[in-house]
């Protein structure tokens, strides 16, 4: 292959590390998120708030959700949203194993953006504590409504750092427990909105476009 197209930079720099691939060859153009879905998104602001947390991801072992459930707080109410991978029979008995604790609502099918922003709005808190990702998605799905975000301190993450309010170390139950007990205790909301600036950040459709292009040009 002449040139190849990755995600993220940390992914750049892996390729390169792991397949001796020349790293002027390699070339990053990012996800990002749609200006219809962050129209949509502003529509659903100022919501009442149902939940104190929520994680929007697969029901996969890498994902962490068993990480998070252990980490929450008594007496909160999270909400978790995804498809199920190999995990969520599992992750339904650990949540069944803390009922008198935690009240934990799982949506595994979701109908449209609307359902989903919805849920979104409804919370004081989004979570991502996954222990390995190649980009996060969701990140800037909870960015869309402004929400305050927690992290796991993975690479593709601390890339999303503009984003992401509060980190704790990856895997570590100590670190998350520590984090999500003191913002349950007191809310805690982002100091400036970051939403509207999804339009023209590095994530929006015309800077993404340009990337595409720039990266098409110098093949021709």
């Amino acid at each position: 292959s002449s040139t190849i197209i990755v995600g993220a930079n940390f992914v750049k720099k892996d390729v390169h590390k792991s397949c001796n691939f020349p790293l002027k060859k390699i070339h990053v153009v990012l996800n990002g998120i749609s200006n219809s879905r962050l129209d949509l998104a502003n529509t659903f602001k100022g919501s009442n708030q149902v939940y104190d947390f929520l994680y929007l991801s697969g029901f996969a072992k890498h994902k962490n959700h068993k990480l998070l459930i252990n980490a929450l707080p008594r007496g909160s109410r999270a909400c978790l949203i995804g498809q199920d991978l190999g995990q969520l029979k599992s992750v339904q008995s650990l949540i069944n194993n803390r009922k008198h604790e935690i009240q934990v609502d799982i949506f595994d099918s979701i109908k449209n953006d609307s359902d989903l922003f919805s849920l979104i709005s409804s919370v004081r808190y989004c979570v991502f504590s996954s222990s390995y990702e190649g980009f996060g998605i969701p990140i800037l799905e909870y960015a869309a409504l402004n929400k305050y975000i927690i992290a796991s301190n993975i690479p593709a993450f601390i890339e999303m750092s503009d984003y992401i309010d509060e980190y704790f170390d990856v895997d570590d139950i100590d670190s998350l427990e520590s984090l999500l007990l003191k913002l349950h205790v007191k809310t805690k909301k982002k100091s400036n909105n970051v939403s509207l600036s999804l339009y023209d950040s590095r994530y929006s459709e015309s800077k993404i476009y340009n990337q595409l292009l720039r990266v098409l040009d110098l093949q021709l």
